[in-house]
């Protein structure tokens, strides 16, 4: 660096040199002509004198001027040294940050999928009522392409359609965790086992609704994911369908290159049913709040459940969201987007639906309000949520019937099904 500046300098100056050079030639050569002339004069060594001089400190000053440039050099040398170091310092402290904040966020991962399993152990063998995996009512079950994981609890007056319709759409197998009910669910739940339709897991204990969920999400990712191309986790009141197919594993083909695709919630309310109707859910209530692109979007309304790869889910977030195995906390649009609970984008589900049919009549509303705030210890506030969002479906409603084209196949399904419409004890509530 040092020579590279002496070099340019000594270039830059070039022409002063060679200005130098000729004065003092001239110079010398002045003073050699006046004494040897003939018409000597003093005058002229004196002119020479002073050339002489000046050439003298101008190579002085030209000489200072290098030295300060090279010292300046040397200095530059040295900060550009010392900016290297502390660059080199810099990164390696960012690289130690970057590696720091992946193991601890690994490490979180980890406490995550080890309190899970905790939970899950607190269910499966609670202090006050034991509970064994040996309880699990299945028949053999092969492996296959699509199963639903689903938790019921006094479902018995809509289970039977809820499992008619979603084997009628492509469903293989059915994982069903009976959170303790106290009506006849158990019963019709058993009808399907003996069709080795579904598998029934008993699943109640001193839990929270939504970690008992989320354990029992955690349980069927472990315990049967190794065995399934897809599973999808959904409620007794929501509905899953393609919306041109005749069957969701045509679809789901399309996206087996993502770990997990969202399906977006369309929220259905009342329907201007005071008390239960008589019907099929799917056949009675048509009427939902709207979804984008449409106008009058409620963004409290706008939520999603996932169907996922076993094979690329490394835990379970929540029952919307999973924690999948690159890392990523959250699924797949129809689109390909990644998105999260609270930033869905794209909601247009062109080709997969996920009807949630969160109110039913207004007398299964009060039943399912009440339920929530004898099971819950966050109540009132948990009833006040839900009946906030009941009223934001019914501010804006469109009619949509898209699911009517499953409706025949439903009902024949229904009629000719080994398991037994009984009279239920009350309706089912999610």
């Amino acid at each position: 660096m040092e020579v590279n500046v002496l070099n340019l300098l000594t270039q830059k100056s070039r022409m002063t040199w060679l200005l130098i050079a000729v004065l003092a030639v001239g110079a010398i050569a002045i003073a050699l002509g006046g004494v040897l002339s003939p018409g000597f004069s003093w005058q002229i060594v004196i002119w020479a004198t002073v050339v002489l001089g000046l050439t003298v400190v101008n190579v002085t000053l030209l000489l200072v001027v290098l030295r300060k440039q090279i010292t300046i050099a040397r200095r530059h040398k040295k900060l550009i040294e010392k900016n290297a170091r502390r660059s080199e310092k810099t990164l390696r402290r960012v690289l130690e940050q970057t590696l720091r904040s992946a193991l601890a966020k690994e490490a979180r991962t980890n406490e995550r999928t080890f309190h899970q399993v905790s939970e899950i152990r607190k269910i499966l063998r609670p202090k006050t009522s034991p509970v064994s995996v040996s309880t699990i009512r299945s028949a053999v079950v092969p492996p296959g392409y699509l199963a639903g994981v689903l938790i019921v609890k006094d479902e018995a007056s809509d289970i039977q359609e809820w499992l008619e319709f979603h084997r009628l759409v492509g469903f293989e197998h059915i994982f069903a965790y009976d959170d303790g009910s106290f009506d006849e669910t158990p019963m019709i739940l058993e009808d399907y086992v003996k069709q080795g339709f579904v598998t029934q897991i008993p699943w109640s204990g001193s839990l929270p609704s939504v970690r008992r969920q989320v354990a029992a999400y955690a349980h069927a990712l472990t315990v049967f994911g190794h065995d399934w191309r897809w599973l999808a986790f959904i409620d007794a009141d929501e509905f899953l369908f393609p919306t041109e197919a005749d069957n969701l594993p045509s679809v789901l083909k399309d996206y087996e290159h993502l770990p997990a695709l969202a399906v977006c919630w369309r929220m259905f309310g009342f329907s201007n049913h005071i008390v239960r109707p008589q019907g099929l859910i799917t056949e009675c209530y048509t009427m939902r709040a709207p979804v984008p692109p449409e106008p009058d979007v409620k963004p409290g309304l706008l939520k999603f459940k996932s169907i996922v790869d076993p094979s690329k889910v490394r835990g379970v977030e929540t029952p919307h969201r999973f924690a999948l195995a690159d890392g990523v906390a959250g699924t797949y649009m129809e689109s390909g987007n990644l998105v999260g609970e609270g930033r869905l984008g794209d909601m247009s589900g062109d080709r997969i639906r996920l009807n949630h049919y969160y109110t039913k009549s207004k007398q299964d509303f009060a039943l399912k309000v009440s339920r929530k705030a004898a099971s819950e210890t966050r109540e009132p506030a948990r009833s006040l949520f839900v009946t906030e969002r009941a009223e934001r479906i019914e501010e804006h409603l469109i009619e949509d019937t898209a699911i009517h084209r499953f409706l025949p196949d439903l009902k024949s399904a229904m009629a000719e099904s080994p398991a037994k419409q009984r009279k239920p004890s009350g309706s089912g509530l999610a």
